[in-house]
């Protein structure tokens, strides 16, 4: 029989910092994304110090398709979208079937154009950059194949990294390597694109786009047509993406729990295309801006919460473990472990000999409060069993008691951070925009006084009778003195 004792050290609950990927269940160690920070920890000097800037602004971006007017009584696809995209973060622009994700990933694509509105990429209106040249720096992932049906995958993979200026000697290196990330195998660079099942087809989409390794990353339902166990891998593979290198990534879903765990901030549309929310993940679940939004969250919003917060702080009680279940005759439950101390199920004096299922175990360093919980509740005695994720090795059992109790205590001391740390956001964004206007207002001061400059350097001398002062005749200007006619005076 084997003592065992799991202790966890204390985590610091913050928000995600700059830079960093992943969720309670992704990284290795560290504060939990997504954790509502208080507000003095919304903005900081080192914040500010990293802040790359944006990759996209959209100014009151409309779109209409067809024939719609400006008063017409059919709804556009896009109403007046006032959003700024951080450069080298993950958006995911969420919302119901019918809101526009698409529409806006078309645009910042530069597929369609808006009916009203500007976007700006890199300081310059979007229209202002050749299309071939924008799509060079865009790894796109969007509706519809995008892949040359009479082309096998090798030579589509192939064809977008020689547009990208992949070295040729690198070209089949590179696709082989993102072909194995996406979990194909390297005889699909064989089959035509109509010939792939519709799951192969995305991952063949998401690999052509990486292959390029663009800098702008544009995912339209990237994991839609995927099951749970490739999806949850793919989207794996996309944080460690971002911890490796930071791209700007705008993903669209309707999907909130992919949106919760791939988001630096969510971009919520109504179903009229207007922007409800742009937030972070804590806030939209936390503290929705409307009754849209909060419809939107609904489903299953009180233990989505609970995904922003560590496990760490869970009391781990010690568990009477046993090599064989025959071993338990009396005494109480214990945890039956294999040869290499990972948990294989739970025994009871009621039911010697036989093991029961183990419900699921969690890494309180790296798992969420709602994994803790599911934990706890799929488990036949209550428990949820605590482990070492790299090894699987058991460490513990947190009783279900403990875990609700300290839900309820985290909820009562989180409800009015949330709200002050959402009405704190929300200053420090507005003060951005009155500045950001400021400074486009004094640029195009500038830029008029300099047009101005210009036009009067290059104008004409002024015509006699304009009302300018002329100057005074010189002697070759003189006019010569005049002979009287007949019949006048001196004739």
């Amino acid at each position: 029989m084997v003592m065992v004792t799991g202790t966890s050290p204390p985590v610091a609950v913050a928000d995600r910092a700059p830079g960093t990927t992943g969720h309670p269940g992704h990284r290795a160690a560290g504060p939990s994304r997504g954790v509502t920070p208080v507000p003095e920890q919304l903005t900081t000097a080192s914040d500010a110090a990293t802040d790359p800037g944006p990759a996209y602004v959209l100014e009151s971006v409309t779109k209409r398709y067809g024939r719609q007017r400006r008063h017409s009584t059919v709804p556009a696809a896009l109403t007046d979208v006032t959003l700024t995209i951080p450069r080298g973060r993950t958006t995911v622009v969420a919302g119901p079937s019918g809101s526009g994700r698409t529409t806006l990933l078309r645009l910042l694509n530069r597929t369609i154009e808006p009916t009203e509105g500007t976007i700006t990429v890199d300081e310059l209106p979007l229209r202002r950059h050749r299309r071939g040249a924008l799509r060079r720096r865009i790894g796109a992932v969007l509706q519809g194949s995008g892949l040359l049906p009479r082309r096998t995958v090798g030579e589509n993979l192939t064809a977008a990294a020689r547009d990208a200026g992949v070295p040729g000697r690198e070209v089949e290196d590179r696709v082989d390597h993102w072909l194995a990330q996406v979990g194909l195998p390297p005889a699909i660079t064989d089959v035509l694109p109509g010939r792939l099942t519709s799951g192969h087809l995305q991952r063949v989409k998401l690999t052509r786009a990486l292959v390029a390794d663009p800098e702008v990353l544009l995912l339209d339902e990237p994991f839609a047509l995927l099951d749970t166990g490739v999806r949850g891998e793919l989207q794996t593979l996309l944080l460690d993406l971002q911890q490796q290198r930071p791209r700007t990534i705008v993903l669209a879903t309707q999907d909130l729990d992919e949106a919760i765990r791939l988001a630096d901030r969510i971009a919520v549309l109504g179903r009229t295309g207007r922007l409800a929310q742009h937030a972070t993940p804590a806030e939209v679940v936390n503290a929705p801006a409307d009754d849209e939004v909060a419809a939107f969250v609904a489903q299953d919003r009180g233990s989505r919460a609970l995904a922003f917060h560590p496990s760490d702080q869970l009391p781990v009680d010690r568990v009477r473990a046993v090599r064989t279940p025959s071993a338990v005759r009396h005494g109480g439950e214990a945890l039956v472990l294999d040869a290499r101390a990972r948990p294989r199920g739970w025994v009871t004096p009621e039911r010697p000999g036989q093991v029961l299922g183990l419900g699921g175990t969690f890494d309180p360093r790296r798992d969420s409060l709602r994994t803790a919980l599911d934990a706890a509740l799929g488990s036949p005695v209550g428990r949820a069993v605590t482990v070492e994720a790299d090894t699987g090795r058991f460490t513990g059992a947190v009783r279900l008691e403990a875990i609700t109790a300290h839900i309820a205590e985290l909820r009562r001391t989180v409800a009015i951070g949330v709200l002050d740390a959402a009405e704190a956001e929300r200053r420090r964004r507005a003060e951005e925009a009155r500045r950001e206007a400021a400074e486009r207002a004094r640029r195009q001061q500038a830029e008029q006084a300099r047009l101005l400059a210009e036009i009067e350097g290059s104008s004409p001398p002024p015509r006699p009778g304009s009302g300018s002062v002329p100057e005074p005749p010189t002697d070759d200007d003189a006019p010569a003195p005049s002979t009287p006619f007949a019949g006048q005076p001196g004739a």
